[in-house]
């Protein structure tokens, strides 16, 4: 089991480094790409920006001009051509001005007219071919261009803006052409994109120790109440074993009991709002004596200084929360199941951790005791609960589970009048009680198979019953709460009466009190399903759960099962047991509901309900739970002879 939870601490610590990791990498390219974005954004300006210079100063300089002029040219010594000349020469002082020139096009070929290059040696002469290209020829079409790509040769790099020249005649007889040179825009644009990178990279770089500051500190808190979480309070455990303290420490795991069905009553807004405030009421116990984590959902693990463990407790299990603030005009009651812990020397916070696990599942299997102290023979308990889960499938498959019936007696005329289904697991020649396995099935939820498995089998007595002639009683079959958070329950029970062909009049489901109190709702419904299909429903344990009068009122059920508890140990029942019984009994009847009182072993206890007017009853006083081959016998001769 530690292993396990070593193994698990390195998955989550690893599952965090990749997330952090993975997070950090998505931040590195979207930075990236926000950069990029950037200079992209710059460059696209500042070349757009020396494109439109290009074109203006290019119109401008063939406004000066005279096209006539232009196409008189026809050597370099002509007064046309140094006029030109000079007229073009004056813009070669400008910066963004590399080359300055005028082009003639015939419609086949492109030629220089006049070049305005300082440099002799370097200036095209008159009527030099220029090459023909796409860019050019809109400023022949009487339109300001420019080069859509850069030009780039032994010159340098650089764009070339064109603007038509107009005779007098206003037809278009040449054009300017101006080159400007962008090695240098480059360059500079080189140092932009350097300074941008660096500046993204040092932004990125506090971005990155700021966000793993915040992702330290909420990786290490539980998100929803702001208290630590799991991995945190193994980390705190961990320094303390390694400053040789933690065996001063007691490991305490909380759960809200019946969270589930407080939730469904009260929103799950308002049920989180409900575990911050409680997860802040735990704080403040446990502070300065330790630390409290929350572990998921309405689950919680203390760590405190040993001693101050029951004041803590005391404190916690029963505690009211006022949520009037929130519209929920009377207080919540917060009951807690806990397992506990005192840690030993050789322990390490994942071994106490391990075993506060191990008490608060003994807790949830023992019943009514919900404070359980760990206890090494908890460990056994638990390999021999584990080695029931394991068998469990396996014994379906054999048939180890074999169905009981207890009879139900009618007091008036000592004749059977139904039975109730159980249970009983045999294996290796050896009845395994339901109280042994019952609860280990519930706790790991796989006691609905069980149930199922049940059901079926007493339709299938009781298809069997009719075909052989023999009058079959009302069977109950009992089922767990768990079933009420299936949406599907209901048409599971209905799907096999009807493959089994059995009378609904034949079937009573069976479900415990402290079903409602889990799920109120989702019994109500189903009950009122089951009243539509004229399937009758009980409830059993009836007075030991929360909510017995407000059941009665709300729920539509056909039979009310007293628990024996109501009888008591004693034999002759007592004056008070005696009213308090009789009350009840009545209460139900006045309600038109059947009345069982189960657990009749006494003649004393049978005469008392009669008094009481229980109709019907069930207990080792007329018969313990029967096999099926025997309870077929008692169907054929129902009636009890007892001398009363």
């Amino acid at each position: 089991m530690t292993n396990l939870h070593f193994r698990l601490k390195d998955l989550r610590s690893n599952i965090k480094l990749k997330t952090l990791a993975a997070i950090l990498f998505i931040s590195f390219l979207c930075f990236g790409v926000v950069g990029v974005i950037i200079y992209s954004n710059i460059k696209s300006s500042v070349i757009n920006k020396t494109k439109s210079t290009a074109m203006d100063m290019a119109l401008i300089a063939a406004s000066e001009i005279n096209g006539d002029d232009l196409e008189n040219i026809s050597s370099e010594s002509d007064e046309e051509y140094i006029r030109i000349f000079n007229t073009l020469s004056k813009y070669e002082k400008s910066e963004s001005v590399k080359y300055i020139y005028t082009l003639m096009y015939d419609g086949q070929k492109l030629t220089f007219a006049v070049d305005a290059d300082p440099s002799e040696e370097l200036r095209a002469s008159n009527g030099e071919e220029y090459p023909v290209f796409e860019d050019v020829l809109p400023a022949f079409e009487g339109k300001v261009c420019c080069d859509s790509e850069p030009t780039k040769d032994r010159w340098g790099t650089y764009f070339s803006a064109y603007a038509p020249v107009y005779d007098s005649d206003g037809n278009i007889s040449g054009a300017v052409g101006v080159d400007t040179g962008i090695d240098e825009i480059n360059r500079h644009l080189n140092v932009i994109k350097i300074q941008i990178l660096l500046q993204i990279a040092a932004f990125y770089l506090l971005c990155s120790l700021l966000f793993s500051a915040l992702w330290r500190t909420f990786s290490n808190r539980d998100m929803l109440t702001g208290i630590l979480n799991y991995d945190s309070l193994v980390m705190y455990g961990d320094k303390l074993r390694k400053k040789r303290l933690l065996d001063s420490y007691t490991a305490i795991q909380i759960n809200i009991r019946n969270f589930k069905y407080i939730n469904s009553k009260i929103g799950t807004s308002c049920g989180d709002i409900l575990l911050q405030k409680y997860a802040k009421i735990i704080c403040t116990l446990t502070n300065p004596y330790g630390v409290c984590a929350r572990t998921g959902s309405d689950n919680f693990i203390a760590l405190v200084k040993s001693g101050r463990e029951d004041d803590i407790i005391e404190n916690l299990s029963e505690t009211w929360i006022d949520m009037s603030k929130y519209g929920i005009k009377d207080g919540i009651q917060i009951s807690i199941r806990c397992g506990i812990y005192k840690i030993s020397e050789n322990d390490s916070i994942q071994d106490a951790i391990n075993y506060t696990s191990v008490a608060i599942k003994n807790s949830r299997i023992s019943g009514n005791n919900y404070i359980v102290q760990f206890q090494p023979d908890m460990l056994d308990t638990m390999v021999h609960n584990n080695s029931i889960i394991d068998e469990f499938h396996e014994s379906i498959e054999k048939k180890e589970f074999k169905v009981y019936y207890q009879p139900k007696v009618n007091t008036e005329t000592n004749d059977l009048c139904g039975a109730e289904a159980l249970v009983r697991w045999i294996k290796d020649d050896r009845i395994i009680p339901p109280a042994e396995f019952i609860p280990v099935l519930e706790n790991e939820g796989v006691v609905t198979e069980i149930d199922f498995y049940v059901f079926e089998t007493v339709c299938r007595d009781i298809a069997d019953w009719q075909k052989k002639g023999i009058t079959p009683v009302t069977i109950s079959s009992n089922f767990s709460k768990l079933h009420l958070a299936n949406p599907d329950f209901a048409d599971s029970i209905l799907s096999i009466v009807k493959k089994y062909s059995i009378p609904h009049n034949l079937i009573e489901i069976e479900l415990t009190e402290s079903s409602g109190y889990s799920n109120y709702d989702a019994l109500t419904h189903f009950v009122e399903r089951m009243n539509v299909e004229k399937i009758n429903t009980s409830i059993d344990d009836f007075g030991t759960g929360y909510s017995s009068l407000s059941m009665l009122k709300d729920i539509n059920v056909d039979v009310v099962k007293i628990d024996k508890s109501f009888l008591g140990k004693d034999d002759p029942i007592d004056t008070v047991q005696e009213k308090m019984l009789g009350n009840v009994i009545r209460m139900i009847r006045d309600l038109d509901r059947t009345v069982i009182c189960e657990g009749i072993e006494t003649e004393n206890q049978l005469n008392f309900l009669k008094k009481a007017d229980c109709s019907v009853v069930q207990g080792y006083f007329f018969d313990k739970p029967l096999p099926h081959d025997e309870f077929e016998l008692r169907l054929k001769n129902p009636h009890y002879d007892k001398n009363l």
